[in-house]
């Protein structure tokens, strides 16, 4: 991550002094020391296609054209999936599904923090895909399309579902401190291993009384939808009947009189917008879990966080003239972030 930021600071350096500048959007790649600059809508497209396996990609603020299927394990970093009004650093967004096409099995190792995907996530093609990591992101449903292994989905906004498709085997799906609108993959393939922790589950796009979860393992998590028989409910909060009907369950609450006491915003249910402003889902500390942390998004080992880790770009200029070689002359601020594994 030093490598990155350095990168970033040199370029910037580097371009310093130069006249009739135009806010821009980028796509800054870096390759082991080498780091060139893509702009414009289609950044991401052209920084994936010159991209090698492990490379780092990182995009300013603004709207990026769909880059198409990704093949390549490499890391992706926006700016953040909102608007941050206390830096004034605008949303990174993406066009459309991002689908990971690993026909070649090319995308092990593929992550993406920091940014609006403004479609779904499709996770596989033919072969395995391992080792994914999605942070701090914005999307509508993961599909996941092929056996799948070591994933991790943390800190997300997830406004459809965590979803399968050809009975694809998930094994070490880890899910924490998401807020999640839609359900847990009732459909998976019965041997995946899935583990939901310190999440939301809102449940909220449910048209028949049935509408549940699969039958995974749950801890400090708010539930609004049955588990499924099977399942697992530790420390959980949410109707007696949504939690006792996974079958195995200890420590839940079910005493809350209703949503708007529980986060004490006096809003009733589990929207993620309180009128046009996000909700914190700060739950009072008397609904704690045996770690020692509050149930929901806040607690556990990584809360509720949506400002990215990685160093974010908070503004990219280009000079409208050339230098005297052809090129133009590029000015990109940066500001680091702690980075949080």
């Amino acid at each position: 991550m030093k490598k990155l930021f350095l990168s970033i600071i040199a370029l910037a350096t580097s371009t310093v002094g130069y006249a009739q500048v135009t806010e821009q959007l980028t796509a800054t790649l870096q390759s082991g020391t080498a780091t060139k600059v893509f702009y414009g809508n289609d950044g991401l497209k052209t920084a994936i296609a010159e991209a090698a396996a492990n490379d780092i990609i990182t995009l300013s603020s603004g709207v990026f054209n769909n880059p198409g299927a990704v093949d390549k394990a490499v890391k992706i970093y926006g700016s953040g999936f909102e608007d941050d009004a206390a830096t004034g650093v605008k949303l990174t967004k993406i066009e459309g599904t991002l689908t990971l096409q690993n026909e070649a099995n090319l995308v092990d190792g593929f992550g993406i923090e920091g940014v609006w995907v403004n479609g779904d996530i499709n996770a596989g093609g033919t072969t395995a895909l391992n080792n994914l990591k999605v942070v701090k992101c914005r999307f509508n449903s993961i599909v996941f399309r092929a056996e799948s292994s070591q994933v991790i989905l943390r800190q997300c906004y997830i406004s459809g579902n965590v979803t399968q498709e050809n009975t694809a085997k998930v094994t070490g799906l880890m899910i924490q401190n998401c807020y999640i609108n839609g359900e847990i993959g009732r459909g998976f393939n019965t041997e995946s291993g899935i583990m939901v922790d310190h999440c939301i589950l809102t449940a909220g796009t449910a048209y028949y009384s049935d509408y549940y979860h699969g039958p995974w393992y749950y801890t400090n998590t708010v539930i609004n939808r049955f588990i499924t028989a099977g399942g697992v409910c530790y420390n959980c909060i949410g109707a007696q009947s949504f939690i006792e009907r996974s079958g195995t369950y200890a420590n839940c609450y079910y005493d809350y009189t209703n949503w708007a006491t529980l986060f004490g915003d006096e809003q009733n249910n589990l929207d993620y917008l309180k009128g046009t402003e996000p909700r914190s889902f700060t739950i009072a500390d008397t609904y704690m879990g045996n770690d020692g942390t509050v149930v929901g998004l806040h607690g556990g080992t990584y809360g509720w966080d949506k400002i990215p880790s990685t160093p974010r770009i908070i503004s990219s200029t280009i000079d409208s003239k050339t230098s005297a070689d052809g090129k133009l002359k590029v000015n990109i601020k940066a500001v680091a972030r702690p980075v949080t594994e």
